[in-house]
């Protein structure tokens, strides 16, 4: 049986329990609350019935108008104790007896007010004898004795009702006590079941948490550590009760390629406990250890969501060192191969141009249309080599970012001079908007050009014939950055694939059903490129109706 349907029969037993000694006690007080008024109600009749008959025998003795008044007055009270009775006096012996008991108060009535009437305080004027006063004495004593005797016979039956409440209370409050042992008893045992459970499940987690092969650091909602595993210590040099309870950004600081500390607003972990986002790294982050050294991580950080609110998050890394020494030592072949590709490729470009244009002979119009290929083809090679050696040298770091005071305007234009034989054989409709008051700015205008050239050229590559292409250029005083929008009508990029555009390589599945050309880097350079300038780069595309990117670039 599950935990949980054990602990909701421990609760509907235990509140059943509760409800029946509820309604036991309930019944229990009302019924002691009406026997103790039936108690309070012949006491009162005993009480005021003696009276009476103290009165009755005063007035015989003095014949004093006082003790006539204070007889009637406490038949009156009797005749208020029997009314009150007759509310709560429901049995069928209880109703017996004190139907009894008013008719003796009747006679006891009558034959007082006979007394008093016939019988002044002036014995000598005495409408009868005293023989018959003897004889209406006697019926009073008989009347009396009687409502006595009946008076008695119903507190009897009350104390004995009482008893056997009292008995029946007894037996009921010990089998509530009895059953609530038992369901203590239970209780007792099921959360000492279900405590060893938790136990287990907690140990079986943390052994989970603690054997994870690769790098993993929990906080809660505060950033707090609260968990890390054995291999997370041996990779960042500290032991979990030096860290535990403290900031994870005060102990493991991250920081980016250049070796500057990533702002705690565009941490993953700060993403996942604030806004509830999934962070997959694709940029290298590095960890500094205890003593001060880094090394490059990717890691996953996602939020701990329960009942709906954010209560920590969970960071998994690998510390990817070997693989950035893999990648370098690509990126080192991919160079060298680049550069001693260039050479004989250029000279194929060289030749080819020379015999097109006849320095080397007249050309047959059958051989030229493949000699144009050929060109064509090896220009495209030769942009290819271009663009592994600029990545090539990005990866590596012998691509210095060299700031200098530069004019945006002059070298879109530029750039855009270069794409006007492809826009006109395309027959796109191009629009440029240029703000007026863009100052020059300090940046690198070589990478600054890669940027306008990739954007603009798969811009034009991915928009079919007779479309659309806007270049925008904005300069925001406010926020002091420069904003580049280049927008077309073109094939769009499917929703699922816009996170991957950026990645090395990759190309959009619905661009393979175009005959278009392509690498898959050019991006991949664009996003590198703005990330060593310090700015933003982000895209809105629809499939089948066209990309928009912008670049946002600080203005210095």
């Amino acid at each position: 049986m599950k935990i949980q349907t054990k602990t909701l029969i421990v609760f509907i037993v235990a509140f059943a329990a509760s409800i029946f000694a509820g309604v036991f006690i309930y019944i229990a007080i009302t019924q002691t609350k009406e026997n103790a008024a039936k108690s309070v109600i012949v006491s009162g009749l005993n009480k005021e019935i003696f009276r009476r008959a103290n009165l009755l025998d005063e007035y015989l003795l003095y014949r004093t108008e006082s003790s006539r008044a204070q007889w009637a007055l406490s038949g009156r009270m009797i005749d208020g104790f029997i009314g009150e009775a007759e509310k709560i006096f429901n049995k069928s012996d209880e109703r017996k007896i004190l139907v009894s008991i008013e008719e003796s108060n009747k006679i006891i009535k009558q034959t007082g007010e006979q007394l008093f009437a016939n019988f002044s305080t002036e014995p000598d004027t005495a409408k009868f004898s005293r023989k018959i006063e003897m004889q209406l004495m006697d019926q009073l004593v008989i009347a009396r004795s009687r409502m006595i005797d009946q008076v008695n016979q119903l507190e009897i039956v009350i104390r004995e009702k009482v008893a056997v409440l009292r008995q029946k209370l007894n037996i009921r409050v010990g089998m509530i006590v009895t059953l609530l042992f038992f369901i203590i008893l239970a209780d007792f045992t099921w959360i000492q079941k279900i405590i060893r459970k938790l136990a287990e499940k907690d140990a079986k987690e943390k052994a989970m948490l603690i054997s994870i092969g690769d790098g993993m650091i929990a906080v809660d909602k505060d950033g707090r550590i609260i968990a890390m595993s054995e291999k997370t210590e041996k990779m960042i040099g500290w032991r979990f009760d030096e860290v535990k309870g403290k900031n994870l950004r005060d102990v493991v600081p991250v920081i980016d390629e250049r070796g500057e500390i990533i702002a705690k607003e565009k941490l993953p972990m700060y993403l996942a406990l604030t806004a509830g986002i999934t962070t997959t790294t694709t940029t290298t982050y590095s960890y500094v250890r205890k003593d001060d050294t880094s090394f490059p991580v990717s890691m996953v950080v996602a939020p701990i969501f329960f009942e709906g609110k954010i209560i920590g998050a969970i960071d998994n890394f690998r510390d990817i060192t070997k693989e950035k020494e893999i990648d370098r030592a690509k990126t080192e072949f991919v160079s060298l191969a680049s550069h001693q590709l260039r050479t004989p490729l250029t000279a194929v470009s060289w030749y080819t141009e020379m015999i097109l244009s006849g320095d080397v002979g007249q050309v047959v119009p059958g051989q030229k249309k493949y000699l144009e290929e050929i060109y064509y083809g090896n220009k495209r090679m030769i942009k290819l080599v271009d663009t592994l050696l600029d990545i090539s040298r990005l990866e590596l770091g012998t691509f210095k970012v060299n700031l200098k005071p530069t004019n945006i305007i002059a070298l879109a234009r530029y750039v855009l001079a270069e794409e006007k034989p492809k826009i006109e054989k395309k027959k796109l409709v191009f629009k440029e908007n240029f703000g007026s008051d863009i100052p020059a700015f300090s940046t690198d205008p070589s990478l600054l050009r890669m940027v306008f050239q990739n954007l603009l050229d798969n811009a034009v590559e991915y928009t079919p014939e007779k479309g659309a292409i806007d270049l925008k250029v904005a300069f925001d005083s406010a926020k002091k950055n420069i904003l580049i929008t280049v927008s077309d009508n073109g094939y769009g990029i499917p929703q699922n694939q816009q996170d991957k555009i950026f990645t090395k390589s990759f190309r959009a599945d619905n661009i393979r059903n175009y005959n278009t050309s392509g690498t898959g880097l050019g991006l991949y350079v664009v996003k590198t490129i703005i990330d060593q300038l310090g700015g933003k780069i982000w895209l809105k595309s629809e499939e089948g109706k066209g990309t928009e990117f912008y670049v946002s670039l600080p203005f210095k």
